[in-house]
């Protein structure tokens, strides 16, 4: 077992996000959801994508992304590596 590798099982009949989330990178990490019931969906870059059941995402390390909304019930497997403190949020520079 690495102690440099999160993995995070999510069963939840409730949305795991509080409103908005801040777009952010993880700038040595990799992250990957892979959604088992339910759907999620992500801002990559700008771009929205639906994650559904039987589906996922990778975002690797350097690329701002953020969850947008939950469609419970979720099922989820959120798998990050190296699992170092890393996350660098977006600074909208009010333009």
């Amino acid at each position: 077992m690495s102690e440099r590798l999160q993995i995070w099982y999510n069963n939840t009949d409730e949305s795991w996000i509080d409103g908005a989330e801040t777009p952010h990178k993880h700038l040595n990490s990799d992250e990957c959801f892979i959604i088992i019931e339910g759907s999620i969906v992500v801002d990559v870059e700008g771009d929205h994508f639906t994650i559904n059941a039987g589906e996922f995402c990778c975002f690797p390390a350097g690329i701002y992304h953020n969850i947008l909304e939950i469609h419970p019930p979720v099922e989820s497997l959120i798998i990050r590596s190296p699992s170092i403190d890393d996350k660098e949020y977006l600074v909208d520079s009010g333009d």
